[in-house]
């Protein structure tokens, strides 16, 4: 019989699917837009560095590649994300 998911098993596998490059790119872009209070990673920036890599960037979407906000967030970041890109700010009391 099968049994539903907790919620820390989806976030499990979901950082299972998240690439080392694809955090890697992210921490880069992160030190780049850092304003000191927040910063914005636009989805543009993220779709052409897929690119760059031969990927392409709505498959690698579908299968979850840019599921990579709960990585950050059990990092200390607040990710808030829309069409347009990510939001980080810093959680208070981390």
């Amino acid at each position: 019989m099968s049994k539903a998911f907790t919620p820390q098993e989806v976030i499990e596998k979901q950082s299972a699917i998240v690439t080392d490059w694809m955090i890697d790119y992210i921490n880069r872009r992160l030190l780049a837009e850092w304003n000191g209070i927040n910063a914005f990673i636009k989805r543009e920036h993220v779709i052409e560095f897929l690119k760059n890599k031969g990927y392409d960037p709505k498959a690698f979407e579908e299968n979850g590649g840019l599921k990579f906000e709960h990585v950050f967030a059990a990092a200390g970041w607040k990710v808030e994300s829309d069409h347009s890109g990510w939001l980080f700010t810093v959680v208070k009391g981390k």
